[in-house]
């Protein structure tokens, strides 16, 4: 992906210098009579130092939600930024596709200053989080990107000028080799191998038709049949006799109504479920998930109909 990145970065930035050398700006200023409070695409627009980032925008289609949208929490990295990151794309090899890179820099709602400082981080439209601390009374974004101006008010949100191009972690972006698209959650077990038992439990409780429905749309926490040979036998004979009861309240446990990402579950403290009960979230330092203090050994595993996460133990609610 370095590729694709630097490519697009070497044209964005080459627009922009054949804007500037000609004398005629990359981005047509707003009419004097315009509104005070334009959109969020507005005021990017009006600052002559985010023209970089209005091209990548645009290149990449999402002006649109920025214009019509909202609200949004925009960071906005300066054309210095993206120079100095031009260069970091070549050495640090980034995962990452221009438009993940974006979206790593809006956040759904508006948050003042304040609001910002207080807290520890906030998911973005990525959905991986972007984490704050607050130094010598100034907030820095991810250890390295400094505030240039905070908080310039648009009617669909609130906009704040940064110094660095900030990059999702890896792990918001990584997809397991063990998915298919183009298969429903049903059919991406089947071919694992690993979920014998798990398939047959749903089978049993009727819940596989559920997960083969490809007009919706879930997420799943798939113990493999290593975690079910944890239970022992006595246990699972009397979970299979009564599939409709206790096994079927289990396995709805881990079924989540929605298509979650891995870094969309470390972002949240509580997961409501199929089941009606919630899982609980923890992180460990490195900020990898675990339910109900259970690892989750293997993520992002793509399917048709959502999304599967393999855990290491049959979660019980």
């Amino acid at each position: 992906m370095k590729r694709n990145v630097t490519i697009v970065l070497a044209i964005l930035l080459a627009i922009f210098a054949a804007g500037t050398a000609s004398g005629t700006p990359v981005i047509a200023q707003e009419d004097e009579d315009a509104q005070e409070t334009g959109t969020i695409m507005d005021v990017l627009k009006d600052d002559d130092r985010l023209e970089t980032f209005v091209i990548a925008i645009q290149a990449a289609g999402l002006a649109d939600n920025l214009d019509d949208d909202g609200p949004f929490t925009v960071f906005a990295p300066t054309d210095e930024a993206f120079n100095a990151f031009q260069a970091r794309a070549a050495e640090e090899d980034p995962e990452a596709t221009l438009t993940d890179i974006l979206l790593y820099h809006v956040i759904n709602g508006h948050y003042s200053a304040s609001d910002v400082a207080e807290r520890d981080f906030l998911p973005t439209l990525e959905g991986a989080r972007v984490e704050f601390n607050v130094e010598d009374d100034q907030i820095v974004v991810n250890d390295i990107a400094n505030f240039i101006e905070t908080e310039v008010e648009a009617s669909n949100g609130v906009v704040y000028v940064i110094d660095t191009v900030l990059l999702p972690p890896v792990n918001a972006l990584a997809t397991s080799e063990a998915g298919d698209p183009s298969l429903t959650i049903r059919e991406v077990l089947e071919n694992d191998g690993r979920f014998e038992t798990l398939l047959s439990a749903l089978q049993a409780a009727g819940l596989s038709q559920m997960l083969d429905n490809p007009n919706e749309d879930f997420t799943l926490f798939a113990p493999t049949d290593e975690a079910f040979n944890e239970l022992s036998d006595e246990r699972l004979d009397e979970l299979m006799a009564d599939p409709e009861g206790e096994l079927s309240h289990i396995l709805s446990y881990h079924v989540i109504s929605d298509s979650l990402s891995i870094n969309q579950i470390a972002n949240d403290d509580i997961i409501p479920t199929v089941e009606g009960r919630p899982l609980f979230v923890t992180t460990d330092e490195s900020a990898n998930p675990s339910l109900n203090g259970q690892q989750i050994t293997e993520f992002n595993i793509q399917a048709a109909n959502g999304v599967i996460h393999v855990v290491e133990s049959v979660l019980i609610p």
